[in-house]
């Protein structure tokens, strides 16, 4: 007599289909634990990136005040803007800039917004450098327009110039075209004959003052353009784009976790019912054959 095993083609196939569903299990557990991972960190994202929308809402009030002729406000740009790049750099480390955590589309609309928050603080880092020249020359306008004066004896020129001075202060404050056609139609001219008839210290004060008059007359228009350049950018939106975005991608997201979950919870029925049934198969099946071998 001899032991003879036999394979159950139906404890094969039950046991296959376990194997099956213990695979789909440890996938769909697998997906969920990675769409979690991503979900993780999307609050403390939205959180700054709110929080970078509320930076630049005070950075561009900042903006709004240097439109007069001081610089200390440009202090106030520089805090909020050392502020958004902290924030920057937070939001750069926590993986914003990670394709597979948050998603292609998210990447680069953060992207775009951290190119135009460049081109943003260069246009308000050359509107500053700009406005410096603007202000001094304006500060310095009144006092070297009263200095041409004291040093003038032609009273015509003394006319332009207070003219000329009285239309480039109204220039400066109301930013309205017809007072600087109205400071060039009254500017002294240097070549005029009335003024070659003058003192050596009248002509020189009255090209200094001819200085700083030229260059309120080029530079606010420039001043004036870069201002508006940098006012263009529109941060709050960018960072709003970049939020909704994100919210796509972690609606998106959550579908795919419901959807591996309802996976999960079939996998988990199925391979319970697999196992059931291929223990079931294995205590009720015949441990042994006896098979009789005869004598040659």
């Amino acid at each position: 007599m001899r032991l003879q095993k036999s394979i159950n083609p139906k404890i094969a196939l039950v046991a296959l289909l376990l194997i099956f569903s213990l695979g789909v299990l440890a996938t769909a557990l697998h997906s969920i634990r990675i769409e979690n991972k991503h979900s993780s960190l999307f609050s403390s994202h939205i959180y700054d990136l709110n929080l970078l929308s509320q930076f630049n809402s005070k950075w561009v009030a900042a903006l709004e005040k240097t439109k007069g002729l001081s610089l200390i406000d440009f202090d106030e740009i520089a805090q909020y803007t050392k502020e958004i790049r902290a924030k920057i750099a937070d939001l750069d480390n926590s993986g914003l800039l990670n394709e597979d955590l948050v998603g292609k589309e998210t990447t680069e609309e953060y992207q775009y917004f951290k190119n135009m928050f460049e081109v943003k603080y260069e246009a308000i880092q050359r509107y500053k450098s700009e406005k410096a020249v603007l202000r001094n020359s304006a500060n310095y306008l009144e006092n070297s327009a009263n200095e041409a004066i004291a040093n003038i004896k032609n009273s015509k020129i003394k006319e332009d110039i207070k003219h000329t001075t009285s239309s480039l202060l109204n220039y400066l404050l109301l930013n309205i075209s017809y007072w600087e056609e109205k400071s060039k139609a009254h500017f002294p001219n240097l070549e005029s004959n009335a003024i070659r008839n003058e003192s050596k210290a009248g002509k020189e004060k009255l090209a200094t003052y001819s200085k700083h008059a030229n260059i309120i007359l080029e530079y606010s228009p420039r001043v004036i353009d870069m201002l508006e350049t940098a006012k263009e950018v529109d941060i709050y939106n960018l960072t709003k784009n970049i939020s909704n975005t994100y919210l796509a991608r972690q609606a998106n997201s959550s579908e795919i976790v419901s959807y591996w979950k309802n996976i999960l919870i079939g996998a988990g029925i199925a391979s319970a019912l697999a196992l059931f049934w291929l223990l079931k198969l294995i205590f009720s099946r015949p441990k042994r054959v006896l098979v009789s071998q005869r004598a040659a």
